[in-house]
């Protein structure tokens, strides 16, 4: 249950890229939102992640995704989501 949930936080992250990729970025804010509090229902390493890629794409701020998303390893050290989205 709790990794079909993950999933889902995984897919969403997805959708979201796939918006700011094609330009669509109210949309991907109005997910982002929607994915940070789904997350709080379901991990603190993804509610992490979701703050970072809030920092990221709202506030241009890659430092400070960079050590959310270092925080959310913390949590999850071997969850490669996480990591990829990290190195990239």
């Amino acid at each position: 249950m709790a990794d079909s949930k993950i999933q889902e936080l995984r897919d969403l992250s997805a959708e979201i890229d796939e918006l700011y990729a094609t330009g669509k970025d109210a949309e991907g804010e109005k997910k982002l939102h929607q994915a940070l509090e789904k997350a709080k229902e379901i991990d603190e390493a993804y509610v992490l992640f979701f703050q970072g890629e809030i920092a990221g794409y709202l506030e241009n701020d890659y430092e400070k995704q960079s050590l959310l998303f270092d925080k959310a390893l913390e949590i999850r050290p071997d969850d490669y989501f996480i990591l990829r989205n990290k190195g990239a």
